[in-house]
């Protein structure tokens, strides 16, 4: 059994499934049961330009992902709902990360986020449960509504000074956060951004 990658004219990676599911001794109706039957491993071509859409939504097999260099952007809800998925690595190609593009990835513990991208928009990484490391590049100018929201294992963050405006509920939620540093003392901290995350969350200056 193989996926099978569907990738139109322009280079976009619009869906992928696996092939075949014979053979399997499960009822195809229990997804998460086929799902787990399947965890996989994915390595997306070169000649993929752009992740579609909803690409990836709801793909429980999906366990890790390699980005090439030649995708530009990851569009919304792209791997949105992958729970198992537990490792992501980005090209410094992607220039554009897509509102909830890896929402409720409950697996997921570690990210780095690109050189190029400079906005991380609404809820990109909501409810990443099990996120425990965020590397933030210099170019990133703005953290948008509930990007970190829920993530209940995330302990420290550095916003580099880069970093214009932190969004409404930005980091709400995040009860295991105790320590943020916010290098840019000008940066604008939009109402309940930190609401949630306990009596204990340092917050401090560059």
């Amino acid at each position: 059994m193989e996926v099978i990658l569907t990738i139109n004219e322009h280079g976009v990676l619009e869906n992928a499934e696996f092939d075949d599911l014979a053979g399997l001794e499960v009822d195809p109706d229990c997804e998460d049961i086929v799902d787990l039957a399947h965890k996989t491993t994915l390595v997306i071509p070169d000649s993929v330009t752009r992740i579609g859409a909803r690409a990836f939504y709801d793909k429980r097999w999906l366990t890790g992902v390699t980005i090439p260099g030649s995708v530009l952007s990851i569009e919304n809800d792209a791997f949105t709902d992958c729970n198992y998925l537990e490792t992501v690595i980005m090209g410094d190609s992607v220039t554009a990360i897509g509102a909830r593009a890896f929402a409720w990835c409950e697996s997921l513990k570690s990210i780095r986020v690109p050189d190029k991208v400079t906005m991380l928009k609404d809820r990109t990484f909501y409810a990443c449960s099990s996120l425990e490391s965020v590397a933030l590049p210099d170019n990133v100018t703005e953290i948008g509504e509930e990007v970190f929201a829920c993530c209940c294992s995330l302990k420290s963050v550095v916003l580099p000074e880069s970093v214009k405006r932190i969004g409404y509920h930005a980091f709400s939620r995040c009860t295991s956060l105790a320590n943020i540093t916010i290098l840019n003392k000008m940066a604008v901290i939009s109402p309940h951004a930190f609401t949630g995350c306990g009596t204990g969350l340092a917050i401090r200056g560059g």
